[in-house]
């Protein structure tokens, strides 16, 4: 069977309200083009006033994205809600099985419910001024930990590394040396992943 998963991860993006709402505008004008669904230009909508996609919201679109799958034909679970370094996230997995004959086709029909239902609302949930916050946060806890354990398998970090930095460093060493992800997970024991 293969699985496909929407978790996604937030990355160094500018921050700012300012920064953000251009996102979301820009977020706006690519789900319409893309043929996105009322529900999710309304939350897309609502995030230009507030400043902010809640979860409430982000599940909303996930949910509907579920409807979707439901209509297709397509398998979906719902999982545990995610920590994506600091920020509460839900999480799913649609299904596809290989003995299907229109593996590529179904797949495409599942890309389709999420760029229609919730594919804007989740990056902009994932990336918006409190992820962001909260993933400074939680790396500012961790920092210590993931040097440590960075240290504890004889990856030298430097004193003044980045954030970005540290997490490529983790990376490599979890990737191993034949690049089979079976190194150890720094990042797992710092607490910045779940």
């Amino acid at each position: 069977m293969l699985t496909l998963g929407s978790c996604g991860t937030s990355s160094a993006i500018d921050q700012g309200d300012d920064a953000f709402a251009v996102r979301v505008n820009a977020a706006i004008a690519d789900a319409k083009a893309a043929g996105a669904d009322e529900s999710q230009l309304a939350i897309l909508t609502h995030a230009a006033s507030t400043g902010e996609v809640t979860y409430d919201e982000n599940e909303r679109a996930m949910y509907a994205t579920f409807e979707c799958f439901d209509a297709a034909g397509i398998q979906h679970e719902r999982d545990d809600d995610g920590n994506v370094a600091g920020f509460r996230t839900p999480n799913y997995n649609f299904f596809v099985a290989h003995s299907e004959s229109d593996v590529d086709a179904r797949l495409a029909v599942g890309d389709e419910c999420i760029a229609r239902y919730s594919e804007f609302v989740s990056m902009l949930y994932q990336t918006q001024p409190a992820a962001s916050a909260a993933q400074e946060q939680l790396f500012t806890q961790a920092r210590p930990l993931l040097v440590a354990c960075l240290a504890e398998h004889d990856v030298a970090a430097d004193k003044e590394a980045s954030p970005n930095e540290l997490v490529m460093l983790a990376l490599e060493l979890h990737a191993g040396p034949q690049q089979a992800g079976d190194g150890p997970d720094c990042m797992m024991e710092a607490g910045l992943v779940t």
